[in-house]
């Protein structure tokens, strides 16, 4: 687990097939809000970045980066398999567990017939004890393959979109 992902702003992943698109919001009270787009095509799909210059939790501000790179039919294969993985449509859509700094994470999945949405409050903070370690592992599964990081201030331990398998 990495500590400081707690302060993020908002970071969605979203993954457009013919029948299935995941999104992936994240949106911390202090720090720049980051949206990521995974489309699906024939050959592949794209991933495509946009982040914001302002906070979260207040006006997001104007968009600070953005770009796209192309993702294989492995990457988004990987992608619904890690998803499988943590049992997303087993788990609650709420908890108890709420705050009033930090972040909020939602994953929504759409597939043809049916649509889930899973809402956590800073999901890395007691991480294990809420039994959420598949969920944050996936967000940054996510974030790799953007080569952009859901950390302080959004950082990137690259240049964007150099990260991941595609």
């Amino acid at each position: 687990m990495r500590p400081t992902i707690t302060i993020l702003a908002l970071f969605l992943c979203s993954l457009v097939g013919a029948s299935e698109t995941i999104t992936l919001k994240v949106i911390p009270t202090f720090h720049t809000p980051l949206i990521i787009e995974i489309k699906e095509a024939e050959n592949g799909g794209t991933i495509s970045v946009t982040r914001y210059a302002g906070k979260g939790g207040y006006e997001w501000g104007s968009i600070d980066i953005k770009y796209e790179k192309k993702l294989d039919q492995l990457d988004l294969k990987i992608i619904r398999e890690k998803l499988d993985e943590i049992s997303f449509w087993k788990m609650p859509e709420k908890t108890d567990v709420i705050g009033l700094d930090g972040s909020v994470w939602m994953l929504t999945v759409k597939e043809e017939k049916r649509e889930h949405t899973v809402k956590r409050w800073t999901p890395q903070s007691d991480t294990e004890e809420r039994k959420l370690e598949g969920f944050v592992a996936f967000g940054l599964y996510l974030s790799d393959i953007c080569g952009i990081h859901p950390i302080y201030g959004n950082e990137t331990k690259s240049e964007p979109g150099a990260g991941g398998n595609g």
